[in-house]
C-alpha cells in the first residue's frame, strides 16, 4: 500500500471514489495533442469507473492528490516490468490534470514516487517512454535523472481510414547508481 505526503500532494493507492477526477483528466488528456500517441482513455462514467477499479488492485498506479482540496489532479505509473535480467526495473510514466500544469506538481510527485521506488522497493532502474515532439514530458524526465536510450517510431493508434498515427518515441532510463549521484548533489 502506498500512502506518502510530499509539500503539497497525498500520494496513495487509488480508490474507487476517485473516478470523477479520473474522468476530468482522461477527458482533457484525449483534447491534446499528444492524445494520438497513447492507448485511449474511456471517456463515460462507466468506463472510467472499470479504469479504477483495475488501478485500486495493486500499487502499479499512484493517485497524486492535492492536500488542500483532496483532488485528484494526476497519477503516475509504476508498473514491475517482467523481464528475462535478474535486474528489477519498472514501467514509470504520468498524467496529470492540465488545470495544474506549470506549478511543479509532476516534479514534486515524480522525485518522491522515485525515492520510493529507489529506497524502498530497491529496483535497479526505472524506464519511460514519450513522444519526442512533448517537449515538456521530455524535459521532466531529464529533471529527473532520466537519460535518453534510444529511439523509435511507434505507433497506439489508427487515423479515420485505418492508417498508424506513427510517432517518433524516446525511450528513457533512470539507474539507480544515477539516482543516488543525482540526490546527493540536490542535498
Amino acid at each position: 500500500m502506498i500512502n506518502r505526503e510530499t509539500e503539497k500532494l497525498i500520494l496513495r493507492n487509488f480508490i474507487f471514489e476517485d473516478w470523477e477526477d479520473l474522468l476530468e483528466i482522461a477527458q482533457q488528456y484525449e483534447k491534446t495533442e499528444f492524445a494520438n500517441y497513447d492507448h485511449q482513455w474511456p471517456q463515460t462514467p462507466l468506463g472510467i469507473k472499470e479504469v479504477v477499479g483495475l488501478f485500486s488492485t495493486g500499487d502499479a498506479f499512484v493517485a497524486v492528490e492535492l492536500q488542500s482540496n483532496n483532488k485528484v489532479i494526476g497519477l503516475i505509473q509504476i508498473q514491475r516490468k517482467e523481464g528475462l535480467s535478474a535486474e528489477i526495473v519498472h514501467d514509470f510514466g504520468y498524467v496529470f490534470n492540465s488545470d495544474y500544469h506549470g506549478k511543479g506538481y509532476a516534479s514534486e510527485s515524480c522525485r518522491d514516487i522515485l525515492e520510493y521506488l529507489f529506497v524502498k522497493l530497491k529496483i535497479d532502474k526505472t524506464v519511460a517512454g514519450t513522444p519526442i515532439s512533448n517537449k515538456s514530458s521530455c524535459k521532466l524526465l531529464e529533471r529527473l535523472g532520466f537519460k535518453e536510450i534510444s529511439r523509435e517510431t511507434k505507433h497506439f493508434r489508427k487515423d479515420a481510414e485505418g492508417n498508424p498515427i506513427e510517432f517518433l518515441a524516446g525511450k528513457f532510463e533512470l539507474k539507480v547508481d544515477d539516482w543516488k549521484n543525482q540526490t546527493n548533489r540536490l542535498d
